[in-house]
């Protein structure tokens, strides 16, 4: 008996197929060996999308100098592209609850100045004074210092200082969110809020201080982190928050905002702060990073296949941040979508790529 002959799939469909078994949503028991073979071939660009880069690395700069304080603290460490030209540009602010880390940390700066450098960015790390030895305002102080030192300086290293981003993981993310929507900061330094093109907080919670420590039990060991750095009057937490400052027409750049697990006040917290924000008619979106914990979702940026990097690298290439938030989808949905994009992304970089970093 003859049998019925199997049509092969269009090579459309077999990228298709490939891009959903890359994303879990097929078993691999269901598609056939070409199939497996072009998945095969995903994953190996994939995982050569982040080689080693050509990379100029430029540590220890200062972008302050105080006397009497450690010069690490008022420094930063540039990373780029080998004779780099106008390149945009990317300033992390390290976690640790504004009294520990350091901007040259693995889980800072490793990952992270490999993948930025090898996608065609500037790389930038910076460091800033530290509680219990400092309170409220020294760290955002430094930090609008060390943005405002990176606006006036980053074409000397091949950035493009029209396009600057900010990222902070934890405090980081606080420190981030405050310097980007209370003016002041930056104004003291002689720059605005628009020199900003965006902002990225990974897994922050204090965007509101003391709705986090009345409303949404804090307890008493985030209260002695609050306090060691905000001290212990509420006028200052609220001077602190982010939330308090967001406004609209005064430039605030559009933010991304992540929140990871099961961190029910960091999600809420963040839900009300991009809330707050699209209120104001500023671009703002949340993500929950459901398979992250407060650590992965920082140290995992830059891995190959990271949904979070990918998501990231969306919004630095000016996806809006408007879009429809993840949870009006699927998991396997929004996966299948970041996957596809990630990989058209890979591909015309590795196939295009001519040695002219940026542009």
């Amino acid at each position: 008996m003859n049998q019925p002959q199997r049509t092969r799939p269009a090579p459309r469909m077999r990228t298709i197929a490939a891009l959903a078994l890359l994303a879990g949503l097929i078993p691999l028991a269901y598609v056939s060996p070409a199939e497996r073979s072009l998945l095969a071939r995903f994953r190996a660009l994939n995982a050569d999308a982040s080689p080693a880069p050509d990379m100029a690395r430029h540590p220890n700069l200062r972008y302050a100098d105080l006397p009497g304080i450690d010069p690490n603290l008022l420094s930063l460490d540039i990373y780029a592209p080998s004779a780099a030209i106008k390149c945009p540009v990317l300033v992390m602010i390290h976690g640790g609850g504004w009294r520990l880390g350091d901007k040259a940390n693995r889980a800072v700066a490793d990952l992270k100045s490999r993948h930025f450098v090898g996608q065609g960015y500037v790389f930038v790390s910076i460091n800033y004074r530290l509680s219990p030895a400092v309170k409220h305002p020294t760290h955002v102080q430094d930090v609008a210092r060390a943005i405002a030192w990176v606006h006036g300086n980053i074409a000397r290293y091949g950035g493009d200082p029209a396009r600057i981003s900010v990222m902070g993981h934890s405090a980081g993310a606080h420190l981030a969110a405050l310097v980007a929507t209370d003016e002041s900061y930056l104004d003291a330094e002689g720059k605005s809020l628009r020199i900003l093109s965006g902002v990225i907080l990974l897994d922050g919670a204090g965007y509101d201080l003391a709705r986090h420590i009345n409303d949404l039990g804090g307890g008493r060991g985030m209260r002695w982190l609050y306090e060691g750095a905000f001290g212990s009057d509420e006028a200052a937490w609220r001077d602190a928050s982010p939330v308090t400052h967001i406004a609209p027409d005064k430039g605030i750049p559009p933010f991304l905002v992540f929140h990871a697990g099961a961190r029910i006040t960091s999600a809420t917290l963040s839900r009300e702060f991009a809330e707050a924000l699209a209120k104001a008619g500023i671009a703002a979106r949340t993500v929950h990073a459901a398979d992250k914990s407060h650590r992965t979702i920082n140290a995992d940026i830059g891995k190959p296949g990271d949904w979070v990097t990918l998501t990231i690298m969306g919004f630095l290439a000016g996806e809006s941040p408007d879009k429809p938030r993840p949870g009006e989808a699927s998991a396997s949905a929004r996966r299948l979508r970041l996957v596809i994009s990630g990989a058209f992304v890979i591909t015309c970089r590795t196939v295009g790529e001519s040695g002219a970093r940026c542009r």
